[in-house]
């Protein structure tokens, strides 16, 4: 196992604590880990913020005295309310999830939720671990506008500006079409409806084909 010195030379102080919470969480923190962590002094606490966010780790998986006796309780503070804000994001986009979920089964269309909440409760058992930005849905390129119709229907506009008639050239050249709805309070709401996990030319399976593996 890399000692947790060497990750710090290679990668920055802000690293080490990051491979420590992975560590934390999946039973592998060494005694070496414990005493080379608690003797860090020059941590950026804002840098390992955002590492913590941009990889997935909540605050469970750092509460660790090796790792509390690094930072202050104001550090703290401002870490549990950072999270807070993003499970309360999270599970906002969850219900608009079901809702969207509802509408598509009443008027037949066949969709898949995707990467997202569902991601993170696959990976760690938890709706709100890993941070989320969209609401990602696989659909089948023949779907798409009827599936964009009906997200017109509950409030969502296009961001690409192209007319109709483009829209079929536009989808031999992309994989996805995005769409945005404004709650009216702090939150928007972007869907990013793909017809393909990666981008025409990459020889990717198809929304199809991965509904087929599921179906």
């Amino acid at each position: 196992m890399i000692e947790l010195d060497e990750i710090t030379r290679n990668f920055g102080p802000n690293a080490a604590p990051l491979i420590f919470g992975l560590r934390h969480r999946y039973g592998c923190i060494t005694p070496s880990d414990e005493g080379f962590l608690a003797s860090l002094s020059n941590v950026d606490g804002d840098g390992l913020l955002s590492l913590m966010r941009d990889h997935g780790l909540s605050p469970a998986d750092v509460i660790h005295p090796a790792i509390i006796s690094v930072f202050p309780e104001e550090w703290w503070n401002r870490f549990l309310h950072r999270f807070s804000v993003i499970s309360n994001t999270t599970m906002a986009r969850v219900e608009e999830m079901q809702v969207l979920n509802r509408s598509f089964e009443e008027a037949g269309v066949d969709v898949r939720f995707w990467k997202g909440p569902l991601l993170s409760l696959l990976l760690f058992g938890d709706l709100t671990t890993r941070p989320t930005c969209d609401i990602d849905i696989l659909i089948r390129p023949e779907d798409l506008m009827p599936t964009r119709e009906l997200l017109r229907s509950q409030g969502y506009v296009d961001i690409q500006p192209l007319r109709d008639s483009a829209i079929p050239l536009f989808m031999q050249t992309h994989r996805e079409w995005v769409m945005r709805r404004a709650t009216g309070k702090w939150l928007v709401h972007h869907v990013e409806l793909q017809w393909s996990p990666a981008m025409p030319w990459s020889m990717s399976p198809t929304a199809q084909d991965m509904a087929s593996f599921t179906s």
